[in-house]
C-alpha cells in the first residue's frame, strides 16, 4: 500500500480488508464521535455498547476511519473493500454506505456527487496492546431495506432499483472479452432470479419494506439477545431489552424452544460476541440486532445466525415509525419461526401477532418493571412496582402489568419486604384482575399459582395454575421452577427434581433457578449434588444471597454447623440483614453449641419484629434448636397465622424432624394442604 493508501500489486485476497492480517490496523483503535472502532477485533462500539455490523459495511468503515477527510472515489472504495478483481457493482457500495449512515447518523459521511465519499468526522487514532484474534465477522447474506425514512435515510436515493438498469451500470474498470460479457449476462439473469426470490415480504400497509435472504432451515433452541439501541432518544434505552422480551414471549407462545429474557439479558454484562454467548446458553440459533431511533422514526436491523459455526441464516432491515414497533416485532417473530422450520398453524399465527397493549409507553414501563423484578432485591422490587403502576395508569386494560404487580407483591412478601398477610391479598387481587382481562395469559396463571403456593398453601390449586400457564407457554422457566417448589412441598421429590432440571435447561444462566434446583435434592438427602447446584448459582452471581442461604441449609442438614455459619453470614451481608437468614444463622449457632450467640440473635429478631415484619417461622427454628419445644410450637402457630414462607416445606424440612413426633406437629401439618 502506498502513501495514499492505494493497493500496489497486492494479490486479490490480500486486498480485502477483513481477510488480511490487518497489519496496518493490528493494534489501532479509531475513535470518532460516540464511536470506537477496533479493526483487529472486528468490533464497533457506541458509548461502550457493541454494535452489530456485517462484513462489507465494517470493511468500508475501516477504510473511512483510516483516511478521514480524504475524498475516496467509488472505484477506489470498491477495490479496497471488495478487491480489484471482484465483479461488484456500485449499488453494493451504496448499500454498505447506507447501512453505515443508518448507524452513525448525520455528520459522518459526506457524499460528493458523481465522485465518491468523504469521512468528515474527526478521527483519533491510538494504539493498544496486541490481543488474541477475534472471531471473523459473519459474512453478509442480504441487502437492506430501501424504504425511505426522513430522519435516517442516506443522502442518495434508496428506492428499490430497476434490476435491468442496475445490472447494466457496471463500473468500467477493465476491458472485457465477448466470452466474459456472455458470462456476465448469464450471471445477471441468475442474479435477477435470486433477487426476486429473496424479496419475501413488503409491508406496504405499515410503510415497512423487507428484503430477506434465507438459508436452509435449522431446528433447535433459539436465543434472542437484547437489541442494541442507538440514537438521540436516550429515554428509550430499554427499547432493545423490551423488543427482545416481546419476541421471546411470542416465540414461546408459538411453542418454539426459546431462552427466557432473564438468560438473554446477561449478554449485556459480557464481552462475548452473539455466537459465543448463544453457545453458553445452549442455543442452536441466535437472533440479535440494532435499533436506530431518531425523532419518530426507527430502523431495526436483525440477524439470525447458527451458534455452532456463525453461519448467517437470515437478516432483515426494517424502517418504520416509532409507533409501529409492535408490527416490526410481529414480523421478526414470524420470520424467525419460519426460518427455523416451524409450520405455523392459524392459532400460532394469531399468537405471534397478538398484543397485550397498543400503548408503547405502557409497554416500555412494563418491560422496565420486569427487568427490575428479575434482580430479586427489595429496592428493585419497589422500583418495579412503580413501573407496573405506571403501565396500568397508561393502559388500565393491560393484563401483563397487573400480573407484574402481583408478582412484585408476592416477592416482597417472600424476601422480607412486608407482612405476607398484607401483601399476598394485594397480589391475589392483581392476579385475578389480570385473568379477568386475559384468561389466556400464562403470566397471570403463574402469578395466581404462586399465591396458592405460598399464601393459600394449596398444592393442588397451585399445580393446576402452573400447568395451565405451561400449556400456554411451555418455555416459561420461572413457572417450571415454581412448580418444582410446589412438588417439593408436596413431597413429590423425584418429580420436583425433573421439573427443576427442565427449568435449568430453559434458563441455564439464571442464579435463582440454578440455586433453587438444588433444594429438592437437599431434602431427599443428595447433599453433594445439591451443594454443587448452590455453588453453580454463586458462580453465576458471586453475591447472590439466596444461594448462600441454600448452602447454609445444606450444611445445617448435614450437621456441618461451622460451614453453615460461614455461608449464612455471607447471605446476611449480601442481603442487607434479611431476617429469615438471621433466624437460620441463630439456629446454626445453637446446633453448634453456641447458645449465647444464638440467643443474642434471637433477642434482636424479636425486638425487630415489633417494628417490622420478621418471619415467625425463623424464630420458631431458633427455639427448636435451643430445645425449647413449647416456645417452638408457639411460634409455629404464629408462622401459620402470618403465612411465613418457610412453612411451605413443613412436610419435608429435615430441620423440623425432632418435632414431627409431637401431636401438635401433626395437627399443624394437616392444616397445610400440601398433599
Amino acid at each position: 500500500m502506498n502513501a495514499d493508501g492505494n493497493v500496489e500489486n497486492a494479490p486479490p485476497n490480500e486486498s480485502r480488508i477483513v481477510r488480511t492480517p490487518m497489519s496496518d490496523h493490528r493494534n489501532l483503535v479509531y475513535e470518532f464521535g460516540r464511536f470506537e472502532l477496533i479493526p483487529s477485533e472486528y468490533r464497533l462500539r457506541c458509548d461502550g455498547q457493541p454494535i452489530p455490523l456485517d462484513k462489507r459495511p465494517f470493511d468500508l468503515l475501516v477504510v473511512f476511519a483510516a483516511r478521514p477527510g480524504q475524498l475516496l472515489k467509488y472505484d477506489e472504495l470498491l477495490d479496497l473493500v471488495w478487491g480489484p478483481n471482484s465483479e461488484v457493482y456500485r449499488n453494493a457500495l451504496q448499500v454498505a454506505k447506507a447501512v453505515l449512515h443508518s448507524i452513525l447518523g448525520e455528520g459522518y459521511i459526506e457524499t460528493v456527487s458523481r465522485c465518491g465519499y468523504r469521512f468528515i468526522m474527526p478521527v483519533t487514532r491510538r494504539e493498544e496492546a496486541c490481543k488474541l484474534p477475534a472471531l471473523e465477522p459473519l459474512a453478509p447474506q442480504t441487502t437492506f431495506s430501501a424504504h425511505p425514512v426522513s430522519a435516517l435515510a442516506p443522502e442518495e436515493p434508496t428506492t428499490p432499483p430497476e434490476f435491468p438498469k442496475m445490472l447494466t451500470e457496471a463500473r468500467p474498470r477493465k476491458t472485457r472479452s465477448i466470452v466474459s460479457i456472455q458470462t456476465k449476462l448469464v450471471a445477471a439473469i441468475l442474479a435477477i432470479l435470486l433477487l426476486v426470490a429473496a424479496i419475501l415480504t413488503i409491508l406496504v400497509p405499515h410503510g415497512i419494506w423487507v428484503f430477506s435472504s434465507i438459508q436452509p432451515r435449522p431446528t433447535g433452541t433459539v436465543a434472542v439477545l437484547p437489541f442494541t439501541v442507538s440514537g438521540k432518544n436516550v429515554e428509550d434505552e430499554d427499547l432493545g431489552m423490551a423488543t427482545s422480551d416481546t419476541i421471546i414471549t411470542k416465540l414461546g407462545l408459538a411453542g418454539i424452544p426459546v431462552r427466557p429474557l432473564s438468560a438473554a439479558q446477561r449478554y449485556t454484562d459480557t464481552r462475548d460476541d452473539p455466537q459465543t454467548f448463544g453457545r453458553k446458553l445452549g442455543a442452536d440459533v441466535v437472533a440479535y440486532g440494532l435499533i436506530q431511533h431518531e425523532n419518530d422514526s426507527i430502523r431495526v436491523v436483525v440477524h439470525l445466525v447458527k451458534a455452532n459455526d456463525g453461519a448467517q441464516l437470515w437478516t432483515d432491515n426494517f424502517d418504520a415509525k416509532r409507533k409501529e414497533i409492535f408490527t416490526v416485532q410481529d414480523v421478526i417473530s414470524r420470520k424467525i419461526a419460519e426460518v427455523i422450520g416451524l409450520k405455523l398453524t392459524d392459532r400460532q399465527n394469531k399468537l405471534l401477532v397478538s398484543h397485550s397493549t397498543e400503548n408503547d409507553e405502557a409497554y416500555l414501563a412494563y418491560e422496565r418493571g420486569r427487568y427490575l423484578w428479575n434482580k430479586r432485591t427489595l429496592p428493585a422490587f419497589e422500583k418495579a412496582e412503580q413501573y407496573f403502576q405506571q403501565a396500568i395508569a397508561l393502559d388500565p386494560g393491560y393484563a401483563l402489568a397487573y400480573s407484574g404487580l402481583a408478582d412484585v407483591y408476592s416477592m416482597r412478601a417472600l424476601y422480607g419486604g412486608g407482612a405476607p398477610q398484607v401483601l399476598f391479598p394485594m397480589a391475589r387481587k392483581a392476579a385475578r384482575k389480570a385473568l379477568e382481562l386475559d384468561e389466556n395469559s400464562a403470566e397471570a396463571h403463574a402469578s395466581l399459582g404462586l399465591i396458592y403456593l405460598y399464601y393459600e398453601w394449596d398444592g393442588a390449586a397451585a399445580e393446576a395454575e402452573f400447568k395451565q400457564s405451561l400449556e400456554i407457554n411451555p418455555n416459561y422457566s420461572h413457572v417450571r421452577m415454581w412448580r418444582g417448589i410446589n412438588l417439593t412441598a408436596m413431597d413429590r421429590l423425584p418429580e420436583a427434581v425433573k421439573e427443576m432440571e427442565r427449568a435449568q435447561e430453559l434458563d441455564p444462566l439464571s442464579p435463582i433457578i440454578t440455586s433453587a434446583s438444588g433444594m429438592p435434592l437437599c431434602f431427599q438427602g443428595e447433599y453433594s449434588r445439591a451443594i454443587e447446584k448452590f455453588k453453580n448459582g454463586l458462580q453465576l452471581d458471586q453475591s447472590f444471597a439466596r444461594a448462600e442461604f441454600y448452602l447454609g441449609i445444606a450444611y445445617e442438614q448435614q450437621g456441618l454447623h461451622k460451614q453453615a455459619v460461614t455461608e449464612l453470614e455471607k447471605a446476611i451481608r449480601f442481603s442487607d440483614g434479611n431476617p429469615e437468614y438471621q433466624g437460620l444463622l441463630a439456629h446454626a449457632y445453637a446446633m453448634a453449641g453456641d447458645a449465647v450467640q444464638a440467643r443474642r440473635i434471637l433477642d434482636k429478631l424479636k425486638q425487630r419484629s415489633t417494628k417490622e415484619y420478621v418471619p415467625a417461622f425463623s424464630i420458631a427454628l431458633v427455639y427448636q434448636a435451643l430445645g425449647e419445644r413449647d416456645r417452638a410450637f408457639e411460634w409455629l402457630d404464629k408462622a401459620y397465622e402470618d403465612r411465613s414462607g418457610g412453612m411451605v416445606y413443613l412436610r419435608v424440612d429435615p430441620l423440623l424432624n425432632e418435632l414431627r413426633s409431637d401431636p401438635r406437629f401433626k395437627r399443624l401439618s394437616e392444616q397445610i394442604k400440601f398433599r
